[in-house]
């Protein structure tokens, strides 16, 4: 159950080409960013009897309930919807410091429901912050739904932490270790305890947590990638981004601006400004292994355009990494003028099965057809 309230608490070297917006944003420059209403994240999870599996969060609308509004969050199992939640905000910008909790239920009937909203606080440095709720609870494997109160309290340990995860090592991090206990009965029963710990390692820049545990009990995750559409009403110059891994399993990367809405919206007569970085997912390998041998190409569904990778000491995207790692980065200026109506810029990244694991951030910045 604890993991289940904390689930929703994670100088450049390039050949460009002249041309494009005026806007102050610097596509070429600028840190990864903070999230928007559509960022969503894949999250390597496990839940008790349950084997560890991704578990994709999307923001799907908003839904009433205790009086609250909430952002409602389909969680998807091999591309199927299996359980939503109730939370806000969605997703965590750094200066958040409130969340209330709505409910999480998957579609077998398994989830926590509070009875009223629960509020949660996140505290700052050095300080704990407590809380309380009634719930209705049923986890897998439990037989019948059971009624529990819970008592909690979190406190923030570290802030600007790095630590390895099996996605990769994060930087910037806020370390936050918390503490449970549930009322006795068949909860605690069926758990073999009623007092529990646990922490979580939450990203600033992806609004999301990295990594988070319970001890003693299987309830785990981590975060494997994250992507980010912007709001999807704005017109003019938008920003979308990606942040993955790809390894013998999953062997390709791809930003698209088709993602975003499913159809082709980019004016093919202004410059999309597309920025991507590489780094190898191992630390040793990141300080000391050469560029990789794999295939980038950006470009739009029937073309592309030059470019090539040179290496950087320094990430764009994520200048907290103060580590001594290799970057590799590529840059592109350009737009498809002469082509008739709206088109969609792509930055595609394919690996082969001798290439190490790599971290792959890519982001376009384009003009929105209205």
């Amino acid at each position: 159950m604890k993991k289940i309230v904390f689930f929703a608490l994670f100088a450049l070297l390039a050949v460009s080409c002249s041309g494009g917006s005026s806007d102050s944003f610097n596509a070429e420059k600028s840190p990864y960013g903070e999230p928007s209403v559509t960022s969503n994240i894949e999250i390597n999870a496990g839940m008790l009897a349950n084997e560890k599996k991704p578990h994709v969060l999307v923001k799907s609308g908003s839904s009433e309930f205790g009086g609250k509004i909430f952002d409602v969050i389909d969680v998807k199992i091999d591309g199927n919807t299996e359980a939503k939640m109730l939370i806000s905000p969605w997703p965590v910008t750094k200066d958040v410091r409130h969340l209330t909790f709505g409910g999480y239920t998957s579609n077998s009937g398994e989830g926590t429901k509070p009875k009223q909203p629960v509020d949660i606080e996140l505290p700052e440095l050095g300080e704990t912050a407590e809380g309380n709720g009634e719930f209705t609870i049923k986890l897998p494997g439990m037989p019948i739904e059971v009624d529990v109160s819970f008592e909690w309290t979190v406190k923030l340990e570290e802030e600007d932490v790095s630590i390895s995860t099996p996605s990769g090592s994060y930087s910037g991090l806020r370390h936050y270790t918390g503490s449970g206990k549930i009322s006795e009965g068949p909860l605690s029963e069926f758990l073999g305890d009623n007092e529990f710990t646990g922490e979580v390692y939450f990203s600033p820049t992806f609004g999301f947590p990295v990594l988070y545990k319970v001890n003693g009990i299987n309830f785990n995750g981590d975060l494997e990638s994250v992507w980010d559409y912007g709001d999807p009403d704005e017109t003019g110059y938008r920003v979308m981004k990606k942040s993955a891994v790809i390894n013998s399993e999953t062997p390709s990367f791809e930003l698209s601006t088709h993602d975003l809405k499913g159809n082709f919206d980019a004016d093919p007569n202004q410059h999309a400004k597309m920025l991507l970085e590489i780094r190898y997912l191992d630390e040793d390998a990141a300080k000391n292994d050469p560029m990789p041998e794999i295939n980038v190409e950006f470009g739009t569904v029937m073309g592309y355009f030059p470019s090539q990778l040179v290496e950087s000491p320094f990430s764009i995207f994520f200048p907290e990494e103060n580590e001594g790692f290799r970057y590799f980065i590529a840059y592109v200026d350009q737009a498809a003028k002469g082509h008739n109506g709206p088109i969609s810029y792509r930055i595609s990244v394919t690996g082969g099965e001798s290439v190490k694991p790599l971290r792959v951030t890519a982001r376009i910045y384009y003009s929105k057809v209205e």
